[in-house]
């Protein structure tokens, strides 16, 4: 079986895809981000935060692979540059997906040009249990579905991965650098390992995961979301 029905189309992407209006989620706080095309491959444009009510500078320049990009969110967050990496989903090339430093600890985020509600805010540091549960999941923008388990005993999520008519069995850990973080692989009982995914629970709502996809060696952006 194969994760995916095609190739994908990385090729055909510029950093025009890039550019415009994009629903911004940074570890779960929310706010907008405009980009526009200057130079090569060079964006500018603005943050507007709901958080802090504030509009902040951004400069932004898609890197060597067609479909990542760096962003950089000027005098924000208590920081004179908050940098983000990211990875523009080349399915559907509505969604960006990647991580964030602040302060030297790790955190998701995601941009989409259709606003997501995550839900209301759960304190405390992430637990095994936070993962737990149905995730609508976007893998390089196409659809799929997660089911995750958590055994405390051994540490461990279990589960099911559901792409069109192909289901493919899910296995990894919870927490690594921080507890927010997630690893998992994706694999078929006859072809072995299909995907690995790497990315960081939204620490606050707790129920998104975003981050990089590894396929055939290829590290693309996922995004996972749990309504229920």
């Amino acid at each position: 079986m194969q994760l995916f029905s095609a190739p994908s189309p990385q090729a055909e992407i510029s950093p025009a895809d890039f550019a415009g209006r994009w629903y911004f989620c940074d570890d779960g706080w929310l706010g907008t981000l405009t980009l526009a095309l200057t130079d090569g491959p060079a964006l500018t444009g603005t943050f507007a935060s709901e958080r802090f009510g504030e509009e902040y500078r951004v400069t932004a320049r898609a890197a060597e692979l067609p479909h990542a990009i760096e962003l950089v969110i000027h005098d924000y967050n208590w920081l004179p540059e908050q940098r983000y990496a990211g990875r523009l989903m080349t399915r559907s090339r509505s969604a960006i997906a990647g991580s964030s430093l602040w302060q030297d600890t790790p955190f998701g985020f995601f941009a989409t040009r259709a606003s997501y509600p995550l839900g209301r805010y759960r304190p405390g540091v992430a637990r095994g249990e936070d993962f737990v549960g149905s995730w609508t999941a976007y893998l390089d923008g196409e659809l799929a579905t997660v089911v995750l388990s958590f055994d405390p005993d051994s540490g461990t999520l279990h589960g099911s991965c559901t792409v069109g008519s192909d289901r493919f069995e899910v296995a990894g850990r919870p927490g690594g650098t921080v507890p927010h973080e997630v690893a998992l692989t994706v694999r078929t009982g006859t072809d072995g390992e299909v995907a690995y995914l790497s990315g960081y629970l939204m620490s606050r709502p707790k129920n998104a995961v975003s981050g990089v996809l590894t396929v055939a060696g290829t590290r693309l952006g996922f995004i996972m979301i749990r309504y229920a």
